[in-house]
């Protein structure tokens, strides 16, 4: 018979916690889901109404006008004429660049020399719509009436609220059963580590995959966690979100491939000899189709080599980066690296990594540091970060936001776990308490 201790516990699965016994005290469901939806409606709200209108805006705008067959200086018209209606004189200003004080005089002249001809803006488009699914979204959101300007931030705007909603209804409700009342202290938290933005804003505004890209991959986390099929299909998907997330691809293959889901068995990575044939088989695949995606959408678009990306990110923007000269100098590079390190360290980002990496390294509990949840909730977004900075030298928060908000979810869940399997451990406790009802006997 399983004791009262273990009631309070949560199974090393988020979503297969034990029933929760009401909503946080007084609170009913319906209020909760009340506070689910304010909160969403917030976000999207926040992102809609006080968009950023980054000059990645023109970008996409360029390339689904591009796609409909606009051409020369009647399409690069057409962008701008549509860009001018959606925002104020000095942003414009900014866009196009005639203020060099606000964007400085590399950013202004690039800006200008873009604007003033439509072969450098066409030369522009293989960096943006190598973004498929954001592109496809953004086309969708159109044909429903949108303007394509409002478009793009439309999409990240709904990606941010789903992203929200999912954190505060699916984990922070659900999986750690915290009290409705704290919610807005998780809320801020995870806003400060993640996004360094209040209610999701930073990604909500941007006219950029960010948001869209963060949530699939949240979702991407959330099936390897749950099942190793839909896990190995969601990785195979993963580049459409983004080009570069070939690198959780394989992370997420990797993970799934060294844990398991099954409660059954101790917590513990196991030996690859001891990996099923027809798992490896699927990995594989999900590996192959990942690779194969990331290719025939490079090539569908025309993408740049990856040394044409990084000598147009780090050396200075072209507006004709099919021309551009590439730098020769190692300097350059090394400065690249070092510029890296100085963002990583000072992004709000590196607590949450810091204590992550703190966590994984404390023996307590072994059944929590040792699994799927923490392979593809911990390890695998850590291991993109990696990855991600060690081949492309450039640490942007809005780039691996899925990254801290994973490993900051992971480090609530162990905290309430610890402090749950502590409760368990009081007098009058059955022994063992939550920790040993959460493995299971693995005798």
């Amino acid at each position: 018979m399983t004791s009262p201790a273990a009631d309070i516990s949560l199974s090393p699965l988020p979503w297969r916690a034990a029933p929760a016994r009401g909503w946080s005290g007084a609170f009913s469901k319906l209020r909760a889901w009340a506070f689910v939806i304010v909160c969403a409606t917030l976000v999207a709200g926040i992102g809609y109404k006080k968009p950023t209108h980054d000059w990645d805006m023109i970008a996409y705008v360029a390339s689904a006008l591009y796609d409909e067959g606009w051409r020369g200086d009647a399409w690069r018209d057409q962008v701008y004429a549509q860009v001018r209606a959606d925002v104020n004189d000095h942003e414009y200003a900014q866009l196009v660049g005639h203020d060099p004080i606000a964007t400085g005089q590399q950013i202004a002249d690039y800006r200008a020399a873009v604007a003033g001809d439509p072969r450098a803006l066409e030369q522009q488009l293989p960096f943006y719509r190598v973004k498929i699914l954001y592109m496809a979204l953004v086309k969708a959101a159109h044909r429903l009436g949108l303007p394509y300007v409002k478009a793009t931030y439309a999409v990240s705007a709904a990606a941010a609220a789903a992203m929200a909603m999912a954190m505060v209804l699916g984990f922070l409700l659900i999986s750690l059963r915290l009290p409705l009342f704290l919610l807005p202290a998780g809320l801020t938290a995870a806003n400060i580590c993640a996004f360094n933005n209040v209610a999701f804003g930073s990604l909500a505004s941007q006219s950029t995959p960010d948001a869209l890209a963060s949530l699939y991959a949240l979702v991407c986390l959330w099936l390897a966690a749950r099942k190793d099929r839909s896990g190995l299909a969601a990785a195979a998907l993963a580049p459409l979100a983004r080009p570069d997330f070939i690198i959780l691809s394989a992370a997420l293959v990797a993970a799934i491939l060294l844990t398991r889901v099954d409660e059954n068995h101790a917590p513990g990575f196991p030996r690859l000899r001891d990996i099923s044939r027809g798992k490896l088989v699927a990995g594989a695949l999900s590996l192959a189709a990942a690779g194969a995606i990331y290719v025939a959408q490079n090539h569908f678009v025309g993408a740049y080599s990856f040394a044409t990306l990084l000598n147009f990110s780090f050396m200075g923007f072209a507006p004709y980066p099919r021309s551009m000269n590439f730098s020769a100098d190692p300097r350059d590079y090394l400065f690249a690296y070092l510029r890296a390190a100085k963002q990583t360290f000072e992004s709000r980002h590196i607590v949450v990594y810091g204590l992550t990496l703190a966590a994984l390294a404390n023996p307590y509990p072994r059944a929590l540091t040792r699994g799927r949840f923490t392979a593809v909730f911990a390890l695998a977004p850590m291991a993109y970060v990696a990855i991600h900075v060690a081949v492309f030298p450039e640490y942007f928060d809005r780039f691996f936001s899925f990254a801290a908000l994973a490993t900051f979810l992971w480090l609530a869940r162990l905290v309430v776990h610890r402090q749950r399997d502590g409760v368990a451990r009081q007098p009058g406790a059955e022994p063992g308490g939550a920790l040993a009802a959460n493995i299971g006997d693995a005798k």
